[in-house]
């Protein structure tokens, strides 16, 4: 959930926890890339150097994102306004420039190594997603306005019934203050 753009501490730690099991199937493909006889290629030789770049950068910018987000078990609702950090677009946002140099050492996996040196990402996590209040908000605009479109579009449409209606109302009250 985002609030005003900036990221809550609960999303940092969301993506803290899928970025981190990515990379972790990253190192995994590492191993098999050492072991694989692609790996002492020009091209693997190459791709281990990318990939220790990308590994110092993640490392880095993890422990910057873990000094901001509370310990296990202390972990705030994510749903509780109070717990907007207004740092954490700066962790969430080093988080996806970090792990951007991961992202292209699998893509040059997918494009140059055999597959069995390809990251393995089955089980990676699915946090749930906390409720976006912007988001909530402009949605019930949204309704309020379409509801109010509807209105016109019914009187604009029935102009002659609601005419009427009104005649008769007038009509109405007309007779009953002359009988007064």
């Amino acid at each position: 959930m985002t609030i005003a753009g900036y990221h809550t501490i609960a999303e940092v730690g969301a993506l803290l926890q899928v970025l981190g099991y990515r990379a972790s199937a990253v190192d995994m493909a590492r191993a098999r890339v050492v072991a694989d006889p692609w790996g002492q290629t020009e091209q693997g030789k190459a791709w281990q150097s990318a990939y220790a770049a990308a590994s110092s950068s993640w490392e880095l910018a993890k422990a910057a994102a873990l000094a901001t987000i509370p310990p296990p078990g202390q972990v705030p609702d994510p749903n509780a306004v109070v717990d907007v950090d207004l740092l954490g677009r700066d962790q969430f946002d080093a988080l996806v420039a970090a792990y951007k140099g991961y992202s292209d050492a699998t893509r040059a996996l997918y494009e140059q190594a055999p597959q069995a040196c390809w990251p393995d990402f089955t089980g990676e996590p699915r946090p749930p997603m906390p409720p976006d209040w912007d988001l909530d908000v402009y949605q019930a605009a949204d309704a309020a306005a379409k509801a109010i479109e509807k209105t016109e579009d019914f009187f604009a449409a029935h102009w002659g019934l609601v005419a009427a209606g009104f005649g008769v109302l007038l009509v109405g009250l007309v007779v009953v203050a002359v009988r007064r």
